[in-house]
């Protein structure tokens, strides 16, 4: 039985999100293999069939039937482009089903140094329904292109506005009880204890503690990362005047070099993914790790945790690189960024 709904939220870096429909009940779980190389965004009304699976309802066989503004994103293919003559076509099932052709594009509307065969998202700008685009002789207006790179791409501005919905609660801790912890504890445990807190604008501060997981089963094994945090924090508290670091480096907006006054100026409340977000619930901890996005706004400093150190499985070495190279930091430092603050 087909359904409609609307999609709630998406993130091409991850490959999923939401779909919202009442006649389906409720939300259902949106994947990019579902998409046939469409790109979903928050707003487009969608077609579907329902899937269920162990983990919860899912979306199958998603179409497109409207855009809110007209603009449509896919996943495509470089399928040929000629830097000479500065043009270009990319080749997408799903715009092939819309438009009936292949995109046509222009040099000025790509990054330097695209390949023919490379992998990319891009957007389409048309200023009718998808059901009446092929009547349409210029079906679009403007067409803009972000290289892939593996299954991730380099977000931009507007795509981490748009994705900035808080779809689960903040769950944090107040600093005093993270430099009280010998071990690292999930978040039920955390929540069933009571030390864990739903955050709220007018408590104080908020710091977004970004890290990678040193073990398969456990974020930080040994703790030697989140040790690195606490040493860092107890300076603060003893009067440090200023902090900075490279295993532990501490922003507000876009300022590397914070004092220890404007840290505590107000109460100080940390977020941490291991016990922030939901460890033995699939459906909630996909919903908070959807709200990342807007964890990190409703931060007033952002932490990149990163002391070299080894993986407890894999052996390989973690670093600050190693950090950096990762899509889901790509993203929190593009929100880092262009906060206000």
């Amino acid at each position: 039985m087909e359904h409609t709904g609307v999609v709630k939220s998406f993130s091409p870096l991850k490959g999923w999100g939401f779909v919202t429909s009442e006649e389906a009940g409720g939300d259902l779980l949106l994947l990019k293999t579902e998409l046939g190389g469409y790109c979903a965004q928050k707003g487009d009304q969608v077609s579907f069939t329902v899937r269920e699976t162990p983990k919860g309802l899912q979306a199958a066989g998603v179409k497109v039937i409207s855009s809110q503004d007209g603009t449509y994103s896919f996943f495509g293919v470089v399928k040929s482009y000629n830097e000479n003559k500065g043009f270009g076509f990319l080749g997408c099932d799903a715009a092939m089903n819309i438009f009936g052709k292949d995109v046509f594009f222009m040099r000025s509307q790509v990054p330097q140094g695209l390949q023919t065969g490379a992998q990319v998202m891009f957007k389409v700008h048309c200023a009718c329904p998808v059901r009446d685009v092929r009547s349409v002789r210029e079906y679009f207006v403007s067409v803009s292109v972000a290289a892939e790179s593996g299954s991730s791409y380099d977000a931009s501005l507007q795509d981490v506005e748009d994705f900035a919905e808080e779809q689960f609660p903040m769950y944090v801790v107040s600093v005093e009880t993270a430099l009280l912890m010998q071990e690292l504890m999930p978040h039920e445990a955390l929540l069933k204890d009571g030390m864990l807190l739903e955050f709220e604008d007018d408590l104080g501060h908020a710091m977004f503690v970004s890290h990678q997981w040193a073990g398969e089963h456990h974020p930080d094994p040994g703790m030697a990362q989140f040790k690195e945090l606490q040493v860092s924090l107890r300076n603060v508290m003893a009067g440090t005047k200023m902090i900075s670091g490279t295993a532990f480096e501490l922003y507000s907006g876009q300022q590397s070099v914070i004092s220890s006054e404007e840290l505590l100026i107000q109460p100080l409340f940390l977020w941490y993914d291991f016990f922030s977000c939901p460890q033995w619930s699939d459906s909630h901890r996909a919903l908070a790790i959807g709200s990342i996005p807007a964890y990190v706004e409703r931060c007033r400093f952002f932490v990149a945790l990163c002391p070299p150190i080894w993986h407890s499985a894999s052996g390989k070495p973690l670093t600050r690189k190693s950090w950096t190279d990762r899509g889901w930091c790509r993203l929190w430092d593009h929100v880092r960024q262009f906060k206000l603050t």
